[in-house]
This record gives C-alpha cells, sequence and structure tokens, in this order.
C-alpha cells in the first residue's frame, strides 16, 4: 500500500491509501463507518446507494453485501462498485433485493441502514424475516443497536 502525500498547514501528512479514501466520504457516512463493532467480518449495506461505503468496508477486510431494491438503483450500484476497485482483503458483492429479503438469515453480523427516510427504515424492519446481531444507522436518531 503505497501513502498519499498532502499538505495541512506547513507539515506534511502521510496518509495510508485506506484512510485516504474514507476521508473522501461524508461526514455522516464516516460516523457511520465508525458505528461498525470492531471484530465483525460481515456487514450488509441495505440501500448502498452509490456503494462508497460498502467499498470502505470492504477496504478494512470485511466481506461485504451491498443492496439496492430497484433495478436502475443496483444497475447504477453494481457499476460504481467496480469502478471503486475495492482494495485490501475484503469484498463487495452486490444484490438486487428489498432490504434483508435480499440477504440468507445470518449471513451477515452487521447491517448499515444510512441515508434512507424513517419511513423506509421503518418498512425495511417491519419486512425483516430477520435481523443481524448489530444495525448501524447514523443519520437518525439512533447510532448502534445490538439485536
Amino acid at each position: 500500500m503505497r501513502p498519499q502525500l498532502g499538505w495541512h498547514g506547513a507539515i506534511i501528512v502521510v496518509l495510508p491509501e485506506q484512510m485516504k479514501d474514507e476521508m473522501k466520504l461524508p461526514p455522516r457516512l464516516r460516523a457511520t463507518l465508525e458505528l461498525v463493532p470492531p471484530g465483525a467480518v460481515s456487514v450488509a449495506d441495505i440501500g448502498s446507494g452509490h456503494g462508497a461505503l460498502a467499498a470502505t468496508l470492504a477496504a478494512r477486510g470485511l466481506r461485504v453485501v451491498a443492496t439496492e431494491r430497484t433495478p436502475g438503483s443496483f444497475a447504477a450500484l453494481r457499476d460504481d462498485v467496480e469502478q471503486l476497485a475495492v482494495a485490501g482483503n475484503g469484498s463487495v458483492e452486490t444484490r438486487l433485493g428489498d432490504g434483508f429479503a435480499a440477504l440468507h438469515p445470518g449471513e451477515v453480523e452487521v447491517a448499515v441502514i444510512a441515508g434512507l427516510s424513517g419511513r423506509s427504515v421503518i418498512r425495511i424492519l417491519d419486512r425483516a424475516a430477520w435481523l443481524p446481531r448489530w444495525l448501524v444507522q447514523a443519520a437518525g436518531s439512533w447510532a448502534a443497536t445490538a439485536v
């Protein structure tokens, strides 16, 4: 991994490649990233959008399943994840499906639901046949919740 150089005032800051990628995330997604429990190995990014969070989690070595509900959003996600070229030992698998319906029960330890409306989150949780051990949401009134 080759470090990237950057300036901060008169001090040169050397950033590892992974940290540079994480700094590109909006503050809300950086906060979400920090809520993923240490030691987790598998994460679902429900409503992944552009896939940047999923790619960053994979760069940290996690196995990530990124989902989108509609075919158009899914196609964009799949293309975006391919362009992000996941680094590190992790992986991102993209799936078309509504919430947890795109996953197998017990397949992941953590689910991230970030950037969706409150109604969408409630709909996803109401329809879930199963839930992972941890749910992470940094944009609402709750953060990380053990199920």
